[in-house]
């Protein structure tokens, strides 16, 4: 990001990419996947993962970036998704490889 833009500059925008990114798969395939690595780095708050799935026997990876407004959510955040199983994404038919995961949609199922 730009130097110079503070915190909620930053999670409004990636809040607003997310839910472009939500909204442009939602006619797409569904499979399950797995949560391989779950990280908040230090900087802005964001929660990053890194997921795996498979399809068609092919196993494909993907990365998505949770914005926070307070890096200790964040950090809470991404240790909760640590190791998930069953995690829903979202993948385009013909290019297996675009994803997008469900998060909240999977949390939810999970309860």
């Amino acid at each position: 990001m730009a130097q110079g833009l503070d915190s909620s500059h930053v999670f409004l925008y990636r809040k607003l990419l997310n839910a472009y990114c939500e909204f442009r798969s939602r006619s797409w395939s569904v499979t399950t996947g797995v949560v391989e690595v779950s990280v908040s780095p230090s900087g802005y708050a964001v929660a990053e993962l890194v997921y795996s799935y498979s399809v068609e026997g092919e196993t494909y990876k993907g990365n998505f970036e949770k914005p926070f407004l307070i890096p200790s959510s964040a950090d809470d955040y991404a240790r909760s998704l640590w190791g998930m199983k069953n995690l829903l994404i979202r993948y385009r038919p013909d290019q297996p490889s675009k994803s997008f995961p469900l998060l909240e949609t999977t949390a939810l199922k999970s309860k």
